[in-house]
C-alpha cells in the first residue's frame, strides 16, 4: 500500500461569504419578528470555478414578495468577492467616489447595476453593513414592514 502524499490540511480560516449571508438573513427576520427576512439563492454559473448567491429581501407574509438587493461571486478560494447591486445604493456605500450625478449617469447607461469588490473578510463584512444601512434598503425593509402589518 502507498503512503499518502498528501500535507495536512486545514480549512481556510475566513467564513464563507455565502455563510455570513445566510447568517445576516436569519438575523434580519429576528430584527422584524419575520415579517421581512434575508433569504439567500445560489445562481447558475456558466463557469464551474465561480460561485454565485443572490440575497433577497423576503416578505413571508406578503405571498412571499421578494427584493434583490445584490449578487455576489466568487472563485474557490472565496476572496475577493465581486458584488453587483444598484447603482442607487452606491451612493450610500460609497458617497466620496458615486456623487448622485454620476449614479444618474450610471443608470441611464448601465440600468442602474454597478460592480464592486471586497478583497477579504473585514471589507465583505464592511461592504454589507453599507449595503444593509443604505437609504433604498431601510426604504425597502420600511415599506415591506408597513405592508406586512396592514
Amino acid at each position: 500500500m502507498l503512503d499518502s502524499l498528501w500535507p495536512e490540511i486545514e480549512p481556510a480560516a475566513a467564513r464563507p461569504p455565502v455563510s455570513i449571508l445566510k447568517e445576516q438573513g436569519t438575523l434580519l427576520g429576528s430584527k422584524t419578528n419575520n415579517l421581512v427576512e434575508g433569504k439567500v439563492e445560489s445562481i447558475p454559473e456558466p463557469d464551474e470555478a465561480t460561485m454565485g448567491y443572490s440575497f433577497y429581501i423576503v416578505a413571508p407574509v406578503l405571498g412571499g414578495y421578494r427584493y434583490r438587493l445584490f449578487t455576489i461571486e466568487h472563485d474557490i478560494r472565496m476572496y475577493p468577492v465581486n458584488f453587483t447591486l444598484e447603482s442607487e445604493i452606491m451612493v450610500d456605500v460609497d458617497p466620496e467616489k458615486y456623487s448622485r450625478s454620476t449614479v444618474k449617469a450610471m443608470m441611464e447607461r448601465q440600468r442602474g447595476v454597478h460592480t464592486d469588490t471586497a478583497n477579504n473578510e473585514p471589507e465583505f463584512l464592511e461592504l454589507l453593513k453599507k449595503i444593509f444601512s443604505a437609504k433604498k434598503t431601510r426604504e425597502i425593509i420600511a415599506a415591506i414592514l408597513a405592508q406586512s402589518k396592514a
